[in-house]
């Protein structure tokens, strides 16, 4: 957040917020967005920059749509993008990664995300401004092609968990994964694909909402027997939490983590097999 605040006026910051409800209700990342945000944000809408094609929640939008909200919002090419949301750590890593999987290299998480600006003491506007607002300047943003392998299919999953190419990581938290608890989604029994390994996305934050330092990050991955050197996918219940783990596992050294963004909401929606138990 220091950092941050030392360079605003050089970023492009982006309010991610987004909540699963009715689990995180009464949160309301527009309301929330209207009433403080960090100087000069904008809101990025995970929902809204997402493909309309699809009956799963918030999937990858295609190219051209990726780079008309990013114009809208001012952002180019050559933005250092910064984003953020209202929990700490939770939306905010999904966001990073469409970026990255665009091929956007520059851009920054927050860590600690709203709540660490705040702690921090650093200024904080409160003037009328709505999520669906655009910059006043565009920005220029041509489109291009996601970088091959940052987002998987179903059927590549599928590959990885029958030939062990991958270790697939499930960021839902354990009760989900094992069974024993319901998905938030109806109709969604709760379980989990065969040959994946349960790293509950909590698990790689502080309590305040941070990274955890890279030592634990390295024991948490340890203890739940993932090798952080081999290749390495991740899911969750509908492609949000596993890109917390996604990015827990690129500051441990990880290279290249692929994102199944169908997840699991799009595995037993297609009726394929799971499990039950650890």
């Amino acid at each position: 957040p220091e950092w941050l605040r030392d360079n605003l006026s050089s970023c492009k910051v982006l309010d991610c917020s987004w909540y699963l409800l009715p689990q995180m209700a009464p949160r309301d990342a527009h309301k929330e967005f209207e009433a403080k945000r960090i100087p000069g944000a904008l809101f990025f809408d995970i929902d809204t920059v997402s493909d309309k094609t699809s009956s799963l929640p918030h999937m990858m939008p295609p190219a051209g749509e990726f780079a008309a909200a990013c114009e809208r919002l001012g952002v180019s090419r050559t933005s250092h993008v910064v984003v953020y949301d209202g929990k700490g750590q939770f939306s905010s890593a999904r966001a990073w990664k469409m970026f990255r999987a665009f091929g956007h290299e520059n851009v920054s998480i927050l860590d600690g995300g709203f709540p660490a600006w705040e702690a921090l003491g650093a200024p904080v506007e409160t003037s009328p401004r709505k999520p669906a607002d655009g910059a006043d300047t565009k920005g220029t943003y041509p489109a291009c092609d996601m970088v091959a392998g940052s987002v998987v299919t179903m059927a590549e999953v599928e590959t990885m968990v029958s030939t062990s190419s991958h270790q697939v990581i499930d960021a839902r938290p354990r009760p989900r994964f094992e069974g024993s608890a319901p998905e938030p989604r109806p109709g969604i029994e709760s379980g989990h694909i065969a040959n994946t390994i349960c790293v509950p996305w909590s698990e790689v934050l502080t309590p305040a909402g941070a990274f955890k330092p890279v030592d634990e990050l390295r024991k948490v991955f340890t203890d739940n027997k993932v090798d952080v050197s081999n290749k390495v996918a991740v899911t969750c219940g509908s492609g949000v939490s596993a890109c917390i783990v996604g990015v827990a596992l690129e500051l441990c050294g990880s290279k290249d983590v692929a994102l199944y963004d169908g997840a699991y909401c799009e595995w037993k929606t297609a009726g394929k097999e799971t499990l039950k138990g650890p």
